[in-house]
């Protein structure tokens, strides 16, 4: 309480500071900002000065003028707040060290360096290396400098952001900015970006240069069909051309079928060019028109070719038995897929799973406890037995017609069950 009152007091009464520096010394520990109303001899105090700044680094614009220019009471006050370096002497402000400490906390404290710091090429790399931004306010001279801003790009992945324009029609700048962060060709000059071999190089270690590169390049099949082959993705920067031509489209799609989702409104409703897409890969059903994928002789070639294209198939589509049993026997998992009433009906499932007994494992829960399914999966796949109940992998008929399929569904029949005699015989005789 007394402390409470001391520092109260010391705060209203200017006229009567406390002389006593002990107790000034306790103050400053609660709070430093205390420093302003202290006696010029304790201002003068590196101790002081020191207790102050690292209880609140703003504290160091009531130092003393030797404190301020004194390294550690400089470096403990950034430390605490990276503005302070705003009270600290010329000096410091020159000091490297201290700058650096400085723009951890804020690249833009890096403006109060000297200008001496902030032209040494040595300084604003190590700036850069704890700050990217600081490059922003590196020396004019340094942004103009290939060999700095070679080093900084390596680090800073918006270097380019920052450099001359000299520097942004540097192939040698640009590649390793680009290769860096790709988003950095943004800012390479229109030249660059026209140049096809260039464009060409970035494309073949990141499709997503196409984005970047000039109309003209974006219309340029050896382009556009390398940036596909890299990654379909990149199709999405191809020119409207390409989206909307059904020629230079199946050029695309013969690289990679997931192209068809870049494709205009015409296209994806075009039966040839949807064709040519689900013939290489089921999945770009996804991406065809609503009346395409309620057209029964697609739907059925797209799931031959990958069951789990049942997922993009109309609702109509996905109660078609025929076109769901030819997605399971593609994949069991395209069961998921089928509608309700296909999943739910006892009838369809049997027939599935006689088929498929890996599809037990997407049935419904309560049909995994229906004895007469289970034993029709187990039959046709032993492991099916992983997916039943708990209940049926005790049951010694189901558990027996899953070992006499495969053996190795010995790990899923529940332990009790396991010593049954006649059980115990079959994975014995294995």
């Amino acid at each position: 309480m007394i402390l409470i009152n001391n520092r109260n007091n010391f705060k209203k009464q200017n006229m009567n500071p406390i002389t006593d520096k002990e107790t000034l010394l306790k103050l400053l520990e609660e709070d430093g900002m205390l420093l302003k109303n202290a006696p010029k001899e304790l201002r003068n105090d590196m101790v002081t000065a020191l207790i102050a700044v690292r209880q609140n680094g703003r504290a160091l614009q009531f130092a003393s003028p030797e404190a301020r220019s004194d390294k550690w009471v400089a470096m403990q006050a950034v430390r605490n707040y990276c503005w302070a370096l705003q009270y600290a002497s010329d000096e410091i402000r020159n000091n490297k060290e201290i700058v650096l400490e400085a723009i951890k906390g804020n690249a833009n404290v890096i403006t109060l360096a000297s200008d001496e710091l902030r032209s040494n090429k040595e300084f604003m790399l190590a700036a850069i290396k704890e700050n990217h931004e600081a490059f922003e306010f590196a020396a004019e001279k340094l942004k103009n400098n290939e060999d700095f801003v070679l080093q900084a790009a390596k680090e800073c992945s918006n270097a380019l952001q920052y450099v001359s324009d000299e520097m942004k029609k540097n192939k040698k700048v640009v590649l390793v900015a680009a290769k860096r962060n790709i988003d950095s060709l943004l800012y390479a000059s229109d030249e660059l970006k026209k140049d096809k071999g260039f464009i060409l190089d970035l494309i073949v270690h990141n499709a997503g240069a196409l984005e970047y590169a000039s109309n003209e390049l974006r219309m340029d099949k050896d382009l556009v069909l390398k940036a596909v082959e890299n990654d379909w993705v990149a199709f999405e920067f191809a020119s409207a051309n390409w989206k909307n031509d059904k020629n230079l489209l199946l050029m695309a799609i013969s690289e990679n079928a997931l192209v068809l989702n870049f494709a205009s409104d015409l296209m994806k409703d075009n039966k040839d060019v949807v064709v040519e897409a689900i013939n290489r890969n089921g999945i770009a059903l996804a991406f065809a028109s609503g009346r395409l994928k309620n057209d029964e002789t697609i739907v059925l070639m797209a799931v031959k070719q990958n069951g789990l294209a049942l997922k993009y198939a109309s609702a109509a589509l996905k109660r078609n038995e025929t076109i769901v049993k030819e997605a399971i026997n593609n994949s069991a998992e395209a069961l998921s897929f089928a509608s309700n009433e296909l999943r739910k009906s006892r009838h369809f499932v049997i027939s599935v799973l006689a088929e498929n007994g890996e599809a037990l494992q997407f049935i419904p829960r309560r049909l995994k406890n229906d004895k007469a399914l289970v034993l029709e999966a187990v039959k046709q796949n032993g492991m099916a037995l992983q997916f039943a109940s708990n209940r049926l992998k005790g049951d010694k008929e189901v558990c027996m017609s899953a070992l006499l399929t495969n053996p190795s569904a010995e790990r899923f029949v529940i332990k009790s069950l396991r010593d049954d005699e006649d059980v115990k015989k079959l994975i014995d005789n294995a």
